[in-house]
């Protein structure tokens, strides 16, 4: 495995006519921008890799499902290229709907994913590229990332004269358990999370069979997350479904020619095999490939949004609609940022064992780790054909907070959290008789007569309302001061 060539597969064009009679070599690519981007009847992803070619055949774009890899739906030739010139890494723009690669020659190509015609972009030094790299193109920003086999990390500006930003070569971080070794990186692939700011690349080692992390592209420093447990050589293919955690590699294993197909769990590095890719094809870039969402497919967390005091526990629903009503859905829930990073569950929708409505979803219970901080808690979902993805936060707090005032009537209520029995409200800096709420104590306090207090605003003048904890022996805890009007 470590010291591995991509070996080329033997499997000619014609071939791949005789043993797949239903391909057709017609078929567009072009509604990839907005069109079907998943199987409805199976929910699985569609893909799309450049299959490597032996001698002077061209490298082909071939398209399969996730769930079935081995039937090719669509197989089509790349043209424009010399005879010699091989794809060794693409990447798909949606935008244009073309594919932005690589070649072994140094040209940077747009292939039309509608004829395979290559048309070229910008050149770079061939040296850089002499063996397999792992490659990533950025649609936002028109950039494109390769790693090569001796480590160099280069970003490239697309432009007529590229410009190109060299990083610090890859290695293991200092405080790494693989520090000292020498990585191979074969697969690069990034996922873009609505709302948040990730620059991280995930990244396949090759020389040791690892998932890792490049937090900070530039100084190249890698972090292990786990082990593939499948030994692979530095044929590899690697995307991401935008947007969400769900993730791909197509690996060549040791001693064999083709490439397989598998699911990479971004939290373990595990990988699943789902099938071999096509009759025996090295597939040396996959892209998965997403649609439009024409009828509305979302998902709904609840809650979206909570305050729990530290130490305790937080559950969570999610439920996958279409035009509001539920429907069955494959569902990964996981806590991409925060004190509880890395919590998370995949599964199907099913019905809420606690109810006895017809209401599939997925649920989570984790418990708060003692920290601080909050969580954004990212749910990623394959239902009907599409793909999307929702977010929610839980803020893990310790002393008081109050988020809401309530006046009812003479009755004030104050909700917030981590409420305890002995606490007392104040209005005006005047201490009210107070109690628990009886159904949610430690995030909610009522003074029966605090309404009472409540006074009517004026440019001057807002009421202030806070919750003051006075244990015997400790100091005065006071929470913040809530402004509030009747």
């Amino acid at each position: 495995m470590k010291n591995l060539q991509c070996l080329f597969s033997i499997t000619l064009i014609a071939g791949l006519i005789l043993c797949s009679p239903s391909i057709d070599l017609t078929r567009s690519y072009a509604n990839k921008a907005t069109g079907i981007a998943f199987d409805p009847s199976t929910s699985e992803a569609e893909m799309v890799g450049i299959a490597t070619q032996p001698g002077f055949l061209p490298d082909l774009l071939v398209r399969w499902f996730s769930n079935n890899p081995q039937q090719l739906t669509g197989v089509k030739p790349v043209s424009g290229l010399e005879p010699d010139e091989k794809i060794q890494g693409a990447g798909f723009d949606p935008e244009t709907n073309t594919f932005i690669a690589i070649t072994n020659l140094g040209q940077v190509v747009k292939i039309n994913s509608e004829t395979g015609q290559a048309t070229l972009i910008t050149r770079i030094s061939s040296s850089l590229i002499r063996d397999k790299i792992a490659f990533d193109y950025d649609p936002a920003t028109k950039k494109v990332r390769i790693i090569n086999k001796q480590g160099s990390n280069i970003e490239i500006v697309l432009s007529e004269i590229p410009v190109l930003d060299f990083g610090s070569p890859v290695s293991y971080d200092t405080d790494d358990i693989n520090n000292g070794k020498t990585p191979t990186v074969a697969g690069l692939a990034r996922n873009q999370i609505p709302g948040v700011i990730d620059t991280r690349f995930f990244a396949i080692d090759s020389a040791l069979d690892l998932l890792t992390l490049i937090e900070d592209p530039a100084s190249g420093k890698m972090k292990t997350i786990g082990n593939l447990g499948v030994n692979t050589s530095d044929c590899t293919g690697f995307d991401i479904a935008e947007n969400t955690n769900f993730a791909f590699a197509s690996l060549v294993r040791e001693g064999e020619t083709a490439s397989r197909l598998y699911e990479i769990d971004l939290e373990t590095g595990k990988a699943t095999e789902t099938g071999m890719i096509g009759s025996g094809l090295e597939i040396s870039s996959i892209t998965i490939l997403l649609g439009d969402n024409p009828a509305k497919i979302e998902c709904e967390v609840n809650p979206s949004g909570a305050v729990n005091p530290v130490g305790t526990t937080h559950s969570l629903r999610v439920t996958v609609k279409k035009d509001g009503k539920p429907v069955d859905a494959l569902i990964l829930i996981n806590i991409l940022v925060g004190p509880n990073k890395g919590v998370g569950t995949k599964g199907r929708a099913e019905d809420d064992p606690e109810t006895e409505e017809d209401d599939p979803g997925l649920g989570l219970t984790y418990e708060s780790n003692g920290l601080v901080g909050t969580d954004t808690i990212v749910v990623g979902f394959i239902a009907e054909g599409k793909i999307g993805i929702c977010v929610a936060t839980k803020v893990w707090v310790k002393g008081l907070l109050i988020s809401q005032v309530v006046v009812e009537g003479k009755k004030l209520r104050v909700e917030g959290c981590c409420f305890e029995a002995s606490d007392k409200i104040f209005v005006n800096d005047k201490e009210m008789a107070t109690k628990s709420d009886k159904d949610n104590p430690v995030f909610v306090l009522i003074a029966k007569k605090g309404g009472k207090k409540i006074k009517e605003c004026a440019a001057d003048f807002t009421n202030r309302v806070f919750v003051r904890r006075q244990r015997p022996g400790e100091p005065v805890v006071d929470s913040n001061a809530f402004a509030t009007c009747p």
